[in-house]
């Protein structure tokens, strides 16, 4: 129903069956906007919205959800959502929010490149120049890097790393090795020193 009616509306949209895939979707494939609903299969709304924020990703946020407690409303809001709607709802009026939403984040593009000291991170080509060299990353290794460049400067903790690179699914092993094969290939293209490590707590870019 409510992919009819958005497309009625003149947007494309894609439909996702669980969380695990929708997180999969967004980091492969940048969209204007996204409908949640918290019961999701696997990776539930709440978490994946977590997993979506704590990457830098502010693409515009609507629950669409038949819980209807205020303390998942309050949840939902503070965690980054944009927007609440509860079921049953008005399809008029989701058309509206929807349409405002898009409006608004219009007016603040997201950067496309990111620069931090002299590591140069353009996010829709995939690519990183560090010191004016190419790095070729893989993709864990690369969502690693935007994930701390967009806190550049900021110690980001273990957990929130592995929450947004890797889901459900990434260990502090894994973590681990992918900080030290990035810092390498960093170090070798010569931004010597770029990522820290911060004892009990987790690292920082810058």
């Amino acid at each position: 129903m409510v992919r009819t009616l958005l497309r009625a509306e003149g947007h494309t949209t894609l439909g996702v069956l669980d969380g695990e895939t929708a997180l999969k979707t967004v980091r492969s494939s940048p969209v204007d906007l996204l409908i949640l609903d918290i019961n999701m299969p696997g990776l539930d709304g709440l978490n994946l919205l977590l997993n979506i924020r704590s990457s830098g990703n502010m693409t515009p946020v609507i629950f669409l959800t038949a819980k209807t407690e205020p303390s998942h409303q309050r949840l939902g809001l503070d965690l980054g959502g944009d927007d609440y709607v509860t079921k049953p709802f008005d399809p008029a009026l989701l058309a509206a929010r929807v349409r405002s939403l898009l409006r608004r984040s219009r007016l603040t593009p997201r950067p496309s490149v990111l620069t931090v000291e002299d590591l140069v991170i353009d996010v829709d080509a995939r690519t990183v120049t560090a010191a004016g060299s190419p790095v070729t990353l893989s993709p864990l290794e690369f969502e690693l890097l935007v994930a701390l460049a967009n806190n550049a400067g900021k110690a980001v903790r273990r957990q929130d790393l592995l929450r947004s690179v890797w889901g459900t699914q990434g260990s502090a092993k894994s973590l681990t090795e992918h900080v030290r094969r990035l810092r390498g290939k960093l170090d070798a293209a010569g931004s010597t020193g770029l990522i820290s490590t911060i004892n009990g707590v987790g690292y920082k870019l810058g």
